[in-house]
Parts: structure tokens; sequence; C-alpha cells
């Protein structure tokens, strides 16, 4: 783990609740924005075939975990990233925190589908994100649970969250096949959804 520094309290930030309030701001930005996000989770990324199905990132959304204090500078009205502002770009004047750790939060919805006639075990920590072309590769901060086998013939999808380092781009994702004798595949990304304000003030 890159991120050793975080204290409990701060690891537990993003909750299963705060999840929760992820997917209520995206309902309610779709009803607002013409099916935005629908939109962007069908036009996203292609699966990848793997020992079991497939696996692929359907849906990616980043925020800054801290808001600027007086004094450290901040971004006027209009260079605040829209809601509806979608790219790879990272969370404009992102405040790094003072435990060192890094400033922002990258969430990923991971779509894993078992076409096995088996149940299929799987688990949040098989996604890794790596950091830039030659840097680390990371677990999750914090991912919603997994509450038993995948079914024969059926899918799902789960958030999983990374902390990244502020102004970061150069962003991979990395899928662990177990069943597949540990093979690493790599995911694409899909386009970001750049979020205002920040998870500690936003999800408290």
């Amino acid at each position: 783990m890159v991120d050793e520094g975080i204290t409990s309290e701060d690891r537990t930030g993003l909750t299963r609740r705060v999840f929760g309030v992820l997917v209520g701001v995206a309902v309610a930005g779709t009803a607002a924005a013409g099916s935005l996000l629908a939109a962007g989770s069908s036009a996203g990324p292609p699966a990848v075939k793997t020992s079991f199905g497939s696996v692929r990132l359907i849906e990616a959304e980043r925020q800054m975990r801290f808001l600027p204090q007086p004094g450290q500078g901040s971004a006027s009205p209009g260079e605040l990233p829209s809601p509806a502002h979608r790219g790879h770009d990272a969370v404009s004047n992102a405040v790094q925190p003072p435990n060192s750790t890094w400033g922002e939060h990258l969430a990923l919805r991971l779509e894993v589908r078992n076409d096995s006639d088996q149940p299929l075990l799987f688990a949040p920590g098989q996604l890794r994100l790596q950091i830039g072309a030659d840097g680390p590769t990371v677990t999750n901060r914090d991912a919603e649970p997994v509450t038993g086998p995948l079914l024969a013939g059926t899918a799902t999808s789960l958030w999983i969250s990374f902390l990244v380092p502020s102004g970061e781009t150069g962003l991979t994702a990395d899928f662990t096949d177990s069943g597949g004798g540990g093979t690493h595949l790599t995911l694409e990304l899909p386009s970001v959804l750049n979020r205002p304000g920040s998870l500690a003030v936003d999800h408290v």
C-alpha cells in the first residue's frame, strides 16, 4: 500500500454511505442533464475477456479530498469543473492533505460478468490502479461490499475507490484474473466525471 500515512479516521472517509450519496447525485444529475451518465456508461470501454467471462470499467468519478484553505488559493466559480465535465483531466486546484497522502479520489465502477457454468468468487482487491507509466500500483482505499458468489450467467457492478496524486493523469487499471493463473489484464478507463467540491465537505 502506498497510502501508509492515512489515519484510521481518514481511511473510513469514503464509506458505503458515501457511495450511496455518489449514486444519488448521479441519478439527480442524469435527470437534469439528459441522461448524461447513462450515455457515458453505454459508450464506455469494451469488455476484456477473462477465464470466467469478462470485466470492464463502466464509470469513473474524480473529486478532490479537501477544499483549499484560506491563503492556499482557490478556483474562481468559472474555473471549477462542471458536474457534467468529462475527460481524463485531473480536478483543478486540488489540495495536498497535511499528512502528505494523495489529494484526490478516483472512484471506478467495475462490471463483472460471469459467463461460466459455476458461481464466481471475486474481490474488489483484484482491481488495482497504476500511477503513471513507471509508477506504483496501488490497492483500493474503499469499495462496495461483495455479498457472495456471482451466479453463473449473471453480471454485477460495484464502485471501487482509490487515492490518486493531485494532477496525475497517467492512470491505468489492472485486474488480476485469479481463475486464469493470476493473469494481469489492463482495463481502459472510461471518461472521467470531474465533480466540484470535496468529499470531505460534501459527504461527512
